[in-house]
């Protein structure tokens, strides 16, 4: 809800996989079972938290920002969709057992834990630099003068960690602006696909992002239609589905393959199963309270 979907994942998944890695013994079939469960399970709650803010996927961020949405607005469009998300994530959870599945062992190749003044120091103010960016979001500061804050003292207490931004993802969207753009240049093809869209944006934003994904879904249906809340709900519903339908779900696969290359087949196995029955289930449900 707060650290966006994608980040979320990132922390998450490795030390889940770390929860259930025995250093003694192979995992048995079973504990891999359960953690591609566990994982899949994850990835579905990382979505629909993301649902919950503006700032919990790329996409809302970016339609918030574009459609110059109110916070009421998006409160009152997506937690119809995200509390019963979260209820179905709450029963499937139960239903999982996990008695005698993590063997008890120590990790000895982690480094004691340890604190010190400046390191506090460091986290409060960088806890401070996450609510100023925060409130831009929320248009409570210029989000201009929140860039340069956060940018500048960043610099000065750990400028590596610019070095550590995934460039290559942000020149992506940039370059996908310019080419959304051009298209929109071209009347007749522009004019094609503002008709193909029109009162369908629910829908075309759902089949988008299967293959797509949600962010790329949501900046070029945008450039076609002043529906933003359509764009909204079926982005955000597209992100179940297929694996390339949400960044965070291909994060979770490459983690988990990284580690164990065995699992990815019963990872899209059990992703998919999970994933297309709640993409259908919802989309059910927007149509009937719609």
């Amino acid at each position: 809800m707060f650290l966006t979907n994608d980040i979320t994942l990132i922390t998450l998944v490795p030390l889940t996989i770390i929860i259930f890695s025995s250093e003694a013994t192979e995992m048995k079939r079973e504990q891999k079972k359960l953690l591609v469960i566990t994982l899949v399970i994850e990835s579905l709650a990382a979505n629909f938290g993301g649902m919950c803010m503006p700032f919990g996927s790329p996409q809302n961020m970016y339609l918030y920002s574009f459609f110059n949405m109110s916070m009421l607005h998006f409160f009152s469009t997506m937690l119809p969709f995200a509390i019963p998300g979260i209820i179905i994530l709450i029963i499937l959870v139960s239903f999982i057992n996990y008695d005698n599945s993590i063997e008890d062992h120590k990790i000895n190749n982690l480094p004691e834990p340890h604190s010190s003044t400046a390191g506090i120091h460091k986290l409060i103010i960088f806890l401070i630099l996450f609510a100023i960016a925060i409130a831009s979001v929320a248009r409570l500061i210029d989000y201009r003068i929140a860039t340069i804050i956060v940018l500048a003292i960043t610099c000065i207490l750990d400028i590596k960690a610019l070095k550590k931004v995934n460039y290559i993802l942000l020149f992506t969207f940039i370059f996908f602006f310019i080419f959304v753009g051009n298209i929109s240049n071209i009347h007749l093809l522009e004019s094609v696909i503002r008709n193909s869209i029109r009162q369908h944006e629910v829908l075309a934003s759902i089949l988008t992002s299967q293959v797509t994904s949600n962010v790329p879904a949501a900046i070029l249906i945008s450039k076609f239609t002043m529906n933003g809340t359509g764009i909204l709900i079926g982005t955000n519903i597209g992100g179940m589905g297929t694996l390339i339908a949400s960044m965070a779900s291909l994060i979770t696969y490459q983690l988990l393959g990284a580690k164990y290359p065995d699992t990815k087949g019963m990872f899209i196995k059990y992703f998919s199963f999970y994933n297309f029955i709640l993409l259908i289930s919802f989309y059910c449900y927007y149509l009937i309270i719609h």
